[in-house]
């Protein structure tokens, strides 16, 4: 027969028994819960902190392109439009557009990267690649045919009509 006593000891230790396994389980989970991570989330934090960093180190702000590129074709390419003609201190500062056109490769580059910008918020950028192709073509005609001493008026004025086009497709596009 079995003392109650020893009983009552043999009870004790096979709940503290189970206690532990509970305990154990249960930590072992968390641990290993812990050690894994969601690769998802890692991708997502590591894409914007890039993407931080590069618009940080290029300074440009990919979320304010539109702005900057409709602020630059309504100053800068308008005024140069309507007068019909590009003074020297003008195509100086038309050579802006570079600075434009590069700035739409770097935000699109950073747009694809983000999967089409839902990785990190740049979602309003989608519009880059479409107008990447008018912002070359003007950039080209200023840098290599409106500062050419071989342009004569002919080709001045075809040049502006041409910069005229692109203009008003990449505002199309932006919209």
């Amino acid at each position: 027969m079995i003392r109650p006593l020893k009983a009552l000891s043999i009870l004790a230790a096979f709940s503290l028994g189970l206690i532990i396994l509970v305990l154990a389980v249960v930590g072992a989970r968390h641990w290993y819960s812990a050690a894994t991570f969601d690769e998802e989330a890692v991708r997502r934090a590591y894409i914007i902190e890039l993407s931080e960093a590069e618009q940080k180190r290029e300074g440009v702000d990919c979320r304010k392109l539109k702005d900057r590129l409709t602020g630059f074709l309504n100053d800068t390419i308008k005024v140069l439009v309507e007068s019909g003609t590009a003074a020297k201190g003008q195509i100086h500062g038309l050579q802006d557009a570079k600075r434009q056109t590069d700035a739409i490769f770097f935000c699109a580059r950073l747009y694809e990267i983000g999967k089409n910008g839902e990785l990190n918020g740049l979602q309003n950028v989608r519009f880059a690649n479409r107008v990447l192709e008018d912002f070359i073509r003007i950039d080209t005609i200023v840098r290599f045919t409106l500062t050419s001493s071989k342009c004569d008026d002919k080709c001045r004025s075809s040049a502006m009509a041409d910069v005229s086009e692109a203009r008003e497709s990449a505002i199309a596009k932006m919209k």
